[in-house]
């Protein structure tokens, strides 16, 4: 209560809920207010209708507005209200903590995304793009795992499956393209060959003749007991028509007569072929099996696609060791095509051979074994019927050689 009249009433007490004074128990043993608080807040009270008041020292704040209950007397009532500052600012402080555990939840969850999206997006692209540029570079590989499949993104899975698929295609055409470079090669050889040997076959020939002649009338001047001498000029014979099977071999390959095409029965083409080299099959305690073939018809010149498999059946067979089987299968590939194999258990193809094995002259058989001229031969005579001849190691250790000849008319398949 202010009440500047009566100095016993003035700063009156009425009522207080933190020291329990009520109306009802009012006496003037009351504390008075301007006893407990700072002389700075009892003027302002005293001479200010309503304001506030800070004291710093206790953290409290205090609120106070004045009321006159009696309009017939000059006495006033100052409601006051205290504050403690912490408790006024509590719930503020919870809602700054609360935001800055909801900042540094946002600022975690953001950054295990970021290290979710480094890990399954931005690496694997890096990885991609590092792939792509090794690629580029000359490293073809398909070896490429942008991420676990279970964990990657399905568009990263996408991309990792075209990336294989692109390379899978680049190699197919890489493959397709060298197998074109070395046919043109191998043409190319054969081409140069024949050239050549229509040049020189028929200068060699005269000579050969000569040297024949010269060794028959030598023969028959020797005296009976000069053995050696005659081993020598038998020998000499013996060279000179060896020099000129291999002149009759490349003459034969030079003139490249072209197929006479026909049809004719694959079983019995390749039964007959067979029995052309089952003499030295037995020579060489080497058996022959021909596996059960379907019911075709094949379109070409039967002589020289005869001579194409005697040659790799005499190569087979003088390659393998005794007791082995020489195997000869055939089936359809494809849209009017047959293939045929001829496999053996031999020694393989080297390494160094794969490169040179269809040249002409090129042959790892031992001197006088072999002109070199057989596998050149085949393979042309393969090309003329617009066929395919491959040679594969196989799994037995010797080697497949692959045959490719389209059925039916030619002439038709072509149209």
């Amino acid at each position: 209560e202010l009440n500047e009249a009566n100095a016993v009433r003035n700063g009156l007490i009425l009522y207080s809920d933190s020291q329990n004074i009520l109306f009802n128990q009012l006496h003037m043993n009351t504390p008075r207010l301007w006893q407990q608080i700072e002389q700075e807040l009892w003027n302002k009270i005293e001479h200010e209708v309503k304001g506030s008041f800070y004291l710093e020292e206790q953290s409290h704040l205090y609120y106070f507005q004045e009321f006159h209950p009696y309009n017939n007397k000059q006495v006033s009532w100052v409601v006051m209200l205290q504050l403690d500052e912490g408790e006024l600012n509590a719930p503020f402080n919870r809602i700054r903590i609360g935001l800055l555990i909801f900042a540094a939840l946002a600022l975690l969850i953001s950054l295990a995304l970021a290290d979710l999206g480094a890990r399954y997006i931005a690496n694997p692209i890096a990885r991609f793009s590092a792939a792509l540029k090794r690629f580029a570079d000359g490293e073809k590989t398909n070896e490429i795992r942008l991420n676990q499949p279970r964990q990657a993104a399905q568009e990263l899975q996408q991309l990792e499956q075209s990336f294989k698929y692109l390379v899978k295609k680049i190699k197919e055409s890489e493959s397709q393209r060298d197998q074109a470079q070395n046919m043109m090669l191998q043409q190319a050889k054969l081409a140069s060959i024949g050239e050549m040997a229509a040049g020189i076959g028929h200068e060699i020939n005269n000579p050969l003749n000569n040297i024949l002649s010269y060794a028959t009338l030598i023969e028959r001047d020797l005296p009976q007991g000069n053995a050696q001498l005659r081993k020598d000029v038998d020998g000499l014979r013996e060279e000179a028509l060896r020099a000129g099977r291999i002149v009759k071999g490349i003459l034969n390959f030079a003139r490249q007569v072209p197929p006479e095409y026909n049809l004719f029965d694959m079983h019995k083409w390749l039964q007959d072929t067979i029995d052309l080299v089952d003499p030295e099959a037995r020579k060489h305690q080497v058996t022959i099996r021909l596996h059960e073939l379907p019911d075709l018809e094949m379109y070409g010149d039967r002589n020289q696609l005869q001579q194409v498999m005697v040659n790799l059946l005499m190569n087979a067979i003088q390659a393998s060791k005794p007791q082995d089987v020489v195997e000869i299968s055939g089936q359809k590939a494809g849209v009017g095509l047959v293939r045929i194999f001829v496999s053996d258990q031999g020694k393989g193809i080297d390494e160094s051979s794969k490169a040179k094995i269809f040249d002409p002259f090129f042959t790892t058989k031992a001197i006088g074994e072999g002109s070199g001229l057989g596998l050149s031969i085949s393979l042309g005579i393969i090309q003329f019927h617009n066929g395919q001849l491959e040679l594969k190691s196989n799994s037995k250790g010797g080697v497949d050689a692959i045959i490719t000849l389209p059925l039916g008319n030619m002439s038709d398949e072509s149209e």
